[in-house]
């Protein structure tokens, strides 16, 4: 599920900087802070995942 979320966040993230998607409603400033904090949320996500998965390795 974690590694969804971050492949999500970055899909969304692309359409957003690349693309006309909401661009009726999400325009300069506020489109690049939402675009923003998706990736920063991805990263998030991907550095809980790795953490989980060493966390699992160092257990075995």
């Amino acid at each position: 599920m974690a590694g969804f979320m971050v492949v999500m966040c970055l899909v969304m993230a692309y359409f957003l900087l690349f693309s006309d998607l909401l661009i009726e409603r999400l325009y300069g400033f506020k489109r690049h802070l939402f675009v923003a904090l998706i990736l920063i949320y991805g990263l998030y996500r991907a550095f809980r995942l790795y953490t989980l998965i060493q966390n699992n390795k160092k257990e075995e």
